[in-house]
């Protein structure tokens, strides 16, 4: 698992893979009577950087919606001092995934 950082780790040890996870996750519903699910991004397995930058666009995206007050309708604590996890969740995510453009799919 410690060779296994990113989609191109995974195709060059285990060949094949990201396709039957994909054909998987494609029909697993059929069997319910069911549509097949359909992919975006061209049907291709994103980077860990592509990844990475979606949750610090959606994590940016929350503080800012908690920081307008634009939030009523979310069920947070009534407690403003609760919310100090999200300075900590900020902190681990900078350490996780350094500032940086979100990668394009292309």
């Amino acid at each position: 698992a410690s060779e296994l950082n990113d989609v191109a780790d995974v195709e060059r040890l285990l060949p094949g893979t990201i396709s039957l996870i994909r054909e998987w996750f494609r029909t697993y519903k059929i069997p319910d009577g069911k549509p097949p699910n359909k992919f975006a991004l061209g049907e291709k397995c994103m980077s860990a950087e592509y990844a990475y930058g979606v949750v610090r666009e959606t994590h940016g995206a929350y503080r800012k919606l908690l920081a307008s007050g634009g939030h009523d309708e979310l069920h947070l604590p009534r407690e403003p001092s609760a919310l100090r996890e999200l300075d900590r969740d900020g902190a681990f995510l900078d350490e996780l995934c350094p500032p940086g453009p979100v990668a394009v799919a292309a």
